[in-house]
């Protein structure tokens, strides 16, 4: 049954719906939709049925308009059996129709018939517009296939012995994806499956690698000094032959990608025991190791390189010795999966609330009054969860409803989920005075949004630079005010760093608009965001005591992974301010009093006197480090505090699980807010949302990267998948609520690229997205003058190429003729040395045309392979390209999602011998074309999806853009049709505007 949505709910602030329809490959895809359907099935062999013609004169008047031969078929359920009814309850909205009243409020659709009663009745009849023989021949229960069930039993608690069995006896094809689960069962075998089979594979990998023995010769630096830090080290040169390198080479591309591992020595290759035991990383590219290595030639292409640590007391003679036996011990993370597969777990039914709040959880507005214990309560509230995850409506939930009072124990049905105010402020100026942060057009639609959320879960998109961290930020600062504590996540740290700076930022911003003119005892407070991380707290601590300037550095060690802690809203900046550190800035007026007050207790601790002094600057740290320090346990318990006092609470699912924040998560946090969602696998999200129907928001852009699945295409030497459920995991849980039919909020106004710069991803990647280019986007802004030079610089360099229609900026493509790209033989990651030569001495020239107006540090150079990356930081090095020093180091497309830059210049290093190879993903490729703010420069090869517009195509036929397939030569001359994707399609728009330069 489908059912009209109203045409203005978008804009009402209703948001926007979406259906499942097949897109690519056959695969279903969330796609934007005006109608409401429910769905109802009959249960296999439970069902009697008839099939006639229609003969009855009455009821063919009914159908004027029928073109062929009518029959009625009626359909009775036997005893003991019911329908299956999937999209029942989800909101809806049509003002002025009556499916509103059938579908809300359950007003009667014929005589006094309900939505209910059609559902629950034994006997259904139909009319159908098809002559009766072949109705019964198609509507014929024994051609249908058998019933479908995953193969992996009932039991998914972790043992790893029962899941190496079930993935052993069970091999075969991969599964499609399943957007709605039949039952619990399917659900969790699903999504425990794709998260063990993407990890098992890697650990069995890893297992037969370290029986393997290779002969390895050790050399260190020329200076014989330390590279990467102030330990021991030397370089182990492994050579690694042709065979292994054929047996391994999947799971080998993944297990070098953590770049730590251990290395054991042996003595001789068949002995049993190892000599001793080293911690080792793996050079990537060791022309870039300072000083440069002793004997060392250019690596072949099967040698690996590792930097090993040598611990103290360790066999330093081994270093320069050429004949040593060495194994690879891989360690794949485990306790990860473990604890997404024990969230996927908590979500069955009798199992434990997550959130022990949830028994005070906010009011569920359309919910029927009554005496209620809390425990019912909140095991209604625990079987909404189970019902949303499994996609297919509430109808289970719902139709069952027992209102819970003394004095009426018989179930209800209710008409549709429940509803959560995420906005409810009293206080109009402080409401009027947040909603400053968003856009004058959205904030009556966002107010409506967040006012009416059903289950409490928001959804929010956007496309890249339409402020979907900053709207994210304001509805959890609204939900902050409204509910209490929240616990705020992304899926990576730079995402989780970003999103807790913005959420202090606009907290001070919005008390600074709402104190203005007002008495001090009126004023309100900065919200305490605390950016939440591990046991590197306390030495990041202790490193800014000794050098307060080393903010950036203050955790770093070369045999850990980089880029993790952070300063900005950490628990060692919010001490460090408390003991009026000059690493961070002065504790603000208007912010927490709780962190005020933890300020004046350490004032007048007698026992912190020496660390204030160390802190401020009053003492040095050899003054301090040579008397009496403070303890540890002192230290972590002010840390212990700072937590406790959090408003809102920052870190990846991972760090909630953690022994920091499990806690806080568990007895403080009364909602949940995630950013980045549609990167995030719903297992993550699982974990850190628990099962209890907590208030939810999760934004994101469905478009860019998707979760992360390393085994997605990988299969085994008898052609099995090796995750049959790697398209499941590649769902992520924005995209899946979105399928659903969970209404969105869309932002729709482009707010940071200049004016013509989203255009190419307007037209082939959002094509449904009506959106329009803010009033910042004026390339006449000097926000955008930078911008405006780099056009002026292209045109009089390459005059050939149109100008930008005016008052618009364009990408830029740099054709690449000849240039050559190379494929690592371990790593199959691509680079691209002409290409790289190209880009920098277009940077180089630019600058230079400004009269250094232009900084280096404006430009940021993206990439989509790993091994170009490196490239790039290598021949940057060379003394010509010195003037471009402060410009950031080069990142990868997937590594730079979230992040922008003034220009940033895209480097493919693909050609059309290599093929596109990843460049064709339409998430990579999105992510790439939306990282700038005032220009885009494309450095690669036109060609490499084919010849395009009217140019010859050596005999070939036309590739047609978007539709048809287009020849791509691999590395082995090996042929293959690829379709044609967004990639093409850019090129052939940069081609037609003749904005291609060919060099």
């Amino acid at each position: 049954m489908e059912f009209p949505m109203g045409s203005t709910t978008e804009d009402d602030g209703f948001g926007i719906c979406h259906r499942l329809e097949r897109r690519n490959a056959g695969l279903q895809v969330p796609t934007v939709t005006d109608t409401r359907t429910i769905r109802v099935k009959f249960p296999r062999g439970s069902i009697t049925y008839s099939v006639d013609s229609l003969d009855d004169d009455k009821l063919q008047r009914l159908f004027p308009a029928a073109t062929r031969l009518l029959s009625i078929v009626r359909v009775s359920l036997k005893p003991g059996s019911e329908v299956t009814v999937e999209g029942y309850g989800l909101p809806f909205a049509n003002p002025g129709h009556p499916s509103e009243g059938w579908l809300n409020k359950l007003e009667p659709i014929v005589g006094d018939k309900t939505l209910v009663d059609i559902l629950m009745q034994r006997d259904f009849t139909f009319i159908v517009h098809k002559p009766s023989h072949v109705l019964r021949r198609d509507w014929n229960e024994d051609q249908l296939p058998p019933p479908f069930s995953y193969p992996y039993g009932t039991l998914h608690d972790w043992d790893m012995e029962r899941f190496d069995n079930l993935i052993k006896n069970n091999k075969g094809h991969q599964f499609w994806p399943a957007w709605t689960f039949d039952d619990q069962n399917s659900h969790t075998a699903a999504l425990v499956q794709s998260q063990i089979q993407d990890v098992r594979w890697l650990c069995h990998a890893a297992e037969q690698i370290a029986e393997q023995r290779f002969l390895a010769r050790f050399v260190t630096t020329k200076e014989d000094e330390n590279a990467g830090g102030d330990e021991l080290s030397s370089f182990a040169i492994i050579s690694l032959t042709g065979e292994f390198l054929n047996h391994y080479d999947a799971p080998l591309r993944h297990l070098i990608r953590d770049q730590f591992l251990t290395v054991e020595l042996y003595n001789k290759p068949e002995d049993e025991g190892h000599a001793t035991s080293l911690d080792a990383r793996i050079v990537a590219h060791p022309t870039e190791i300072e000083p440069p290595l002793k004997n060392f030639r250019p690596a072949g292409k099967d040698e690996l390189i590792l930097q090993v640590r040598n611990t103290e007391g360790s066999d330093h003679s081994r270093a320069p010795i050429f004949g040593n036996w060495i194994a690879l011990r891989f360690s794949p993370n485990l306790n990860e999966t473990k604890r997404k597969v024990d969230a996927v777990c908590s979500l069955q039914s009798g199992r434990r609330p997550s959130n022990l709040l949830a028994l005070d959880a906010p009011k569920l507005d359309n919910y029927p009054t009554g005496t209620c214990t809390p425990a019912n309560e909140l095991e209604f509230r625990m079987s909404l969860h189970r019902a949303l995850v499994l996609g297919s409506g509430f109808w289970s939930v719902l139709r069952d409803f027992k209102p819970l009072s003394v004095s009426s124990p018989a179930t209800v049905v209710l008409p549709c989920v429940p509803d959560v105010n995420l906005l409810d402020i009293r206080d109009a100026t402080f409401m009027d005075a947040l909603m400053m942060e968003i856009l004058p057009t959205d904030r009556d639609r966002f107010r409506q949004y967040f006012s009416k959320r059903a289950l409490g879960l928001g959804l929010m998109t956007a496309g890249p630079g339409f402020g979907k961290t900053t709207a994210l930020s304001v509805a959890t600062l609204g939900m902050g005010e409204t509910l209490g504590p929240i616990f705020a996540s992304a899926p990576t740290h730079v995402a989780v760093n970003t999103f807790a700076a913005r959420l202090y930022a606009i907290s001070s911003s919005l008390v600074n608009r709402y104190n203005k003119d007002k008495k001090e005892k009126d004023h309100v407070r900065r919200k305490l965001v605390v950016r939440g991380y591990d046991d590197e707290e306390y030495e990041a601590f202790q490193s800014l005591l000794r050098d307060p300037k080393e903010t950036d550095d203050a955790t770093s060690d070369p045999w850990k992974r980089p880029g993790r802690w952070n300063l900005h809203l950490s628990k060692t900046h919010w001490l460090l301010m408390c003991l009026r550190s000059r690493a961070v800035p002065s504790m603000h007026p208007c912010d927490s009093i709780a962190i005020h007050r933890l300020q004046r207790q350490v004032d007048k601790d007698s026992k912190l006197v020496r660390l204030r002094r160390v802190a401020s600057g009053t003492i040095s740290w050899e003054e301090y480090a040579n008397g009496k320090m403070v303890d540890k346990n002192v230290i972590e318990a002010l840390f212990r505090r700072i937590l406790e006092a959090a408003d809102i609470v920052c870190t990846t699912p991972a760090q909630s699980c953690g022994k920091f924040y499990r806690n806080w998560k568990k007895t403080k946090a009364r909602g949940f807010a995630v950013d980045e969602a549609a990167n995030m696998t719903r297992p993550d999200l699982y974990s850190l949302w628990g099962n209890t129907m907590m208030p939810c928001i999760l934004a994101g852009d469905e478009k860019q990267l998707p979760p992360a699945v390393i085994s997605l295409d990988e299969k085994d030497s008898q052609g099995n998948a090796i995750n049959r459920l790697g398209r499941d995991a590649k769902i992520s849980p924005l995209e899946f609520f979105q399928g659903l039919g969970m209404p969105v909020y869309r932002l729709r106004t482009q707010l940071r690229m200049a004016h013509g710069l989203f255009d190419l991803s307007k037209r082939f990647i959002y094509p449904d997205v009506d959106c329009t280019y803010g009033p910042g986007c004026s390339i006449e802004l000097d926000a955008h003058r930078i911008g405006r030079d780099i056009e002026f610089f292209v045109l009089a360099k390459y005059p050939q190429l149109n100008a930008a229609p005016t008052g618009s900026l364009q990408p830029i493509f740099i054709h690449c003729e000849g240039s050559h790209c190379h494929t690592d033989p371990i790593t199959k990651s691509k680079s691209n040395r002409d290409q790289v030569i190209v880009a920098l001495d277009f940077i180089l020239g630019f600058i230079s045309s400004t009269a250094r107006r232009v900084q280096p540090s404006q430009i940021i150079i993206i990439t989509p392979y790993t091994a170009n990356m490196h490239v790039i930081e290598e021949i940057r090095k060379r003394p010509k390209y010195a003037s471009l020093a402060s410009m950031k180091p080069a990142k990868t497309i997937s590594s730079f999602q979230g992040q922008e830059s003034d220009i940033v210049v895209a480097i493919m290093a693909t050609t059309k011998q290599s093929g596109p190879g990843m460049t064709t993903d339409e998430h990579q490729l999105n992510v790439m074309l939306s990282r700038h703010r005032s220009g885009l420069i494309i450095v690669g090869d036109i060609y490499v999806t084919g010849r395009l517009g009217d140019e010859r195509n050596n005999g070939r036929r036309q590739v047609q853009v978007g539709r048809d397939k287009f020849q791509v030569r691999g590395t082995n001359r090996e042929v293959s049709w690829v379709s044609a994707t967004v990639l093409r399609s850019v090129h052939q728009t940069l081609w037609d505007n003749k904005r291609v330069n060919m060099i």
